[in-house]
């Protein structure tokens, strides 16, 4: 009972984390494309 609701707890913050790396690793995909302009 008590690991069932932990996960229900901890999931959305798991899905949140993986979207920010996600679009993390999408800008940094875009910094490599377009050169190191956009952030400096």
């Amino acid at each position: 009972m008590m690991a069932n609701s932990l996960v229900v707890i901890l999931t959305p913050s798991l899905r949140a984390l993986a979207r920010t790396l996600y679009e993390l690793a999408m800008t940094q995909q875009l910094s490599l494309l377009h050169g190191p302009s956009l952030f400096y």
